[in-house]
């Protein structure tokens, strides 16, 4: 493992460490150094801060092992993303807590961003103003996974099932009353 990967790792472990004692935005840089013996000139060399921090740990845990899958479709991706987000639903539910700029919750937004688009453009066509839309269903993907994280014990697979059914019924509706 290279040693700026080791660095990263440490930072990482030392953050989820903290993260089982006290809430995320009353950690500081300063604690997670301290917590594994490197100075904050080290954190700032890898980071721009603690959230750029929780966005690395889910880049190299599941956004890039994911990317060299191989998936049928956009409902696969997003099944295999809930089943990484429950199996570390302690952690995640803790980091979907932290609300504004840089966040893990705005972060999890510009991950489904594409996907979102794309199955968007399949259902509603090219012709649909496709920001708008895609927008709107981003920020509505975004906020159920947050809230099945937060408030429920439906099982990923069970949970996207039923995600699919209800975009898919409601972009129906939207399809039909804008016709």
């Amino acid at each position: 493992m290279a040693n700026g990967t080791r660095t990263k790792k440490a930072l990482a472990d030392s953050l989820r460490t903290l993260m089982e004692i006290q809430p995320v935005d009353r950690i500081s840089v300063a604690e997670i150094c301290a917590s594994c013996g490197l100075t904050r000139k080290s954190f700032y060399y890898h980071f721009m801060d603690k959230y750029d921090l929780i966005n690395w740990i889910f880049e190299t845990e599941f956004a890039l092992p994911s990317r060299s899958r191989s998936y049928g479709s956009d409902w696969e991706i997003l099944e295999d993303l809930c089943c990484y987000l429950y199996e570390n639903r302690s952690f995640y539910r803790r980091v979907l807590r932290v609300q504004g700029q840089n966040s893990f919750y705005e972060y999890l937004q510009g991950y489904l961003r594409p996907l979102v688009q794309s199955r968007c453009r399949e259902i509603m066509g090219e012709s649909a103003d496709g920001s708008f839309y895609s927008g709107v269903a981003e920020e509505l993907v975004a906020g159920a996974i947050k809230r099945w994280l937060q408030e429920g014990e439906i099982p990923p697979k069970e949970y996207v099932e039923l995600m699919k059914t209800t975009i898919l019924q409601f972009a129906g509706w939207v399809c039909r009353t804008m016709a």
